[in-house]
């Protein structure tokens, strides 16, 4: 499978960590790198193998049943094998569903339509990660669904509420991020990620609470 950017993964794990989902859905799971980093840092849990459960439900999207490898065990409680477009419709609801290099395979026409059906069953928020500026290209790695079908870039986002971010990636190519939430506690991230002064206040006010009854 074509490699994904790491850049996006701080922002990403920041932006869970505070809206806390009780499920997510990862959809285009890939090499397993979300679900993993989900499974070790969401929640209690001692190891993959003492706790694989902990308290979070996660389960997967995947297309390409070569990449389906040991660390889907380990970390997802349910693999849905198929087409995230055929399969979306039959599943339950999330708290998050994350969408990891997937959009850019389809028609664009027909990825805004993906997005919509994600939101319609996600509750907290949609998190897509995508090339911005990446060009048309056939499938590599032997896998004809790696072919790029839409180009994609931070204008195609904006005018909404959500979080657009992009990291320096290869040439031309930025790693995309677009958060989109869906109730008051992901908004309220979202405003917090925009706004410089609230991230300051969300970074220092503990701090500055603490210093403030020591002296009391």
């Amino acid at each position: 499978m074509a490699n994904s950017p790491y850049q996006d993964t701080v922002l990403v794990m920041d932006f869970l960590n505070a809206v806390s989902p009780a499920s997510i859905l990862d959809v285009g799971a890939g090499f397993g790198r979300w679900g993993f980093l989900c499974r070790c840092h969401l929640g209690p849990g001692e190891s993959l193998t003492a706790t694989p459960r902990q308290d979070l439900r996660i389960e997967a999207i995947e297309i390409f049943s070569r990449n389906i490898n040991p660390v889907y065990d380990a970390v997802y409680d349910k693999v849905h094998k198929g087409d995230a477009r055929v399969m979306l419709s039959a599943l339950g609801n999330y708290d998050v569903i994350l969408c990891g290099h997937v959009i850019e395979h389809f028609e664009k026409d027909e990825a805004w339509r993906f997005i919509s059906e994600m939101k319609s069953h996600a509750k907290i928020a949609v998190i897509l990660a995508l090339p911005f500026n990446d060009g048309l290209r056939e499938g590599v790695c032997g896998n004809p669904n790696e072919a790029h079908l839409s180009v994609w870039d931070e204008a195609d986002f904006r005018g909404g509420e959500c979080y657009v971010k992009s990291f320096p990636f290869v040439r031309e190519v930025r790693a995309g991020v677009v958060i989109m939430p869906l109730n008051d506690v992901a908004s309220w991230k979202v405003r917090q990620m925009k706004s410089c002064l609230r991230r300051w206040f969300s970074k220092h006010c503990s701090w500055l609470a603490g210093w403030h009854r020591k002296f009391l």
